[in-house]
């Protein structure tokens, strides 16, 4: 090794520790508080989430999304390779902001494409190797659970159903004590454009049919339907551009 390269190298592991130590000493932070991060890897993207601590009212530190879309998991059964590299791009990104961050504790979640493509454990064998961590693949039915507790967690006394649109599924799960009873059904916006052919009416008809055979009861009389997920808020910026909302 070059005295230059041994340089270059001290000098990137000195600005690491010193951001590392501002992190920890930043003003309003508490300082026995570790950082925990999320990483989950969607149909339609690679997102990082990184909370301050593990507390009961969880407060973000750093937030990152990189857009990947899985596009014809359901036809070709397989993850797209380009795609996949530019998914490892990402979290290889991910993982180096949370070391930097001073993370300890990472968890990785992967749902529908990862669960359904033919290489989708071959994936995850990459992602484990790139962040030194089990990757938890979740099925249908752990996604609807965890989805009623985020809004357990977000609500107080959440009364209702949670509907969480990704790109290859929707979960449905009623709050409270009634959410290990939640469904996932093949309704994500990417897999049910693929499904349609892209045509509105035949994926109104396909959606018409899933949900016929859906066999949830609202918890109670209020029928409050808590909307989780990018398509959602995606949805609700079309919405919000088509009437002019200020």
């Amino acid at each position: 090794m070059t005295r230059r390269k041994a340089l270059s190298i001290t000098a990137i592991l000195t600005r690491k520790q010193k951001t590392t130590q501002k992190y920890i000493e930043a003003q309003g932070r508490l300082r026995e508080r570790e950082p925990v991060a999320i990483l989950d890897i969607g149909s339609n993207s690679v997102r990082l989430v990184i909370y301050e601590g593990l507390t009961r009212s969880l407060q973000f530190y750093l937030t990152r999304r990189y857009y990947v879309v899985w596009a014809r998991v359901a036809q070709t059964g397989t993850l797209d390779e380009k795609a996949v590299k530019r998914a490892l791009t990402a979290i290889k990104r991910f993982y180096q902001l949370s070391s930097q961050i001073g993370v300890k504790d990472l968890h990785i979640l992967a749902t529908a494409a990862a669960r359904e493509a033919e290489n989708g454990p071959k994936f995850i064998k990459q992602v484990e190797t790139i962040c030194s961590a089990k990757v938890q693949l979740l099925t249908g039915s752990m996604e609807a659970y965890y989805a009623g507790l985020g809004a357990d967690s977000g609500f107080y006394k959440p009364d209702g159903i949670v509907g969480d649109l990704g790109g290859g599924s929707m979960e449905l799960t009623p709050t409270s004590d009634d959410a290990k009873q939640g469904v996932t059904t093949p309704l994500g916006g990417i897999r049910l454009q693929e499904s349609s052919k892209g045509d509105i009416s035949q994926a109104a008809k396909i959606a018409r049919k899933e949900l016929s055979n859906v066999k949830l009861k609202w918890p109670n009389k209020s029928k409050c339907f808590y909307a989780i997920g990018g398509t959602w808020r995606n949805l609700a910026r079309l919405h919000m551009f088509d009437v002019g909302y200020p």
